[in-house]
């Protein structure tokens, strides 16, 4: 009464289907944005954002942060979440580290990109060395 949900009263399988509505409600609403405009940098990325984190579609996540990329090939952001994405999925390291490299060039003072450049040394291509240089 007055308004008030008991939380116990939800199955895993209601949130399920609330969840599912939602990120299908989130689709809807980027290719609607998408289709007015296509070219709009923000919103591809934000987009393949979305497909990452709540739906959980890395091939079409890649696929939006590549269109990202292919719009500007300078945006950092851009270029680090792909370069992530290609790193999590275990995929093409001299890209990953052509994206990284990219990233720490076109923004020296930007701690996120050369932290993730440094990791990917260290961590990925174990060249501590060279890590070392972004540490």
């Amino acid at each position: 009464k007055g308004g008030k949900v008991d939380p116990s009263s939800f199955t895993f399988k209601d949130m399920t289907k609330a969840s599912a509505k939602r990120q299908h409600a989130g689709e809807l609403r980027f290719e609607k944005l998408l289709k007015q405009k296509p070219n709009d940098i923000r919103i591809i990325h934000s987009y393949a954002q979305f497909l990452e984190t709540e739906v959980k579609d890395l091939d079409r996540a890649q696929r939006m942060y590549e269109r990202a990329h292919s719009h500007d090939q300078d945006d950092v952001p851009v270029l680090l979440d792909l370069a992530t994405l290609l790193m999590r999925r275990n995929k093409d390291r001299s890209k990953c580290e052509r994206l990284f490299r990219r990233a720490a060039v076109k923004a020296p003072k930007n701690a996120r990109a050369v932290a993730k450049l440094a990791y990917f040394l260290d961590e990925v291509l174990k060249d501590v060395k060279g890590a070392g240089e972004y540490h």
